[in-house]
Formats: C-alpha cells, structure tokens, sequence
C-alpha cells in the first residue's frame, strides 16, 4: 500500500504542477 500511495503521490503532485502551469 505504501507503494501506491508513492505513487498517487507523485501523480498528484505532477498533475498539481501541470495545473499550474496550464493556469499560469
């Protein structure tokens, strides 16, 4: 389990990112 919240982790954090940039 700890390897896939990892990995919605960093999905989320990219997703944020890209968000961001979309918006910016």
């Amino acid at each position: 389990m700890g390897i896939v919240q990892q990995l919605l982790g960093t999905m989320g954090i990219q997703s944020n990112k890209l968000k961001k940039m979309t918006f910016n």
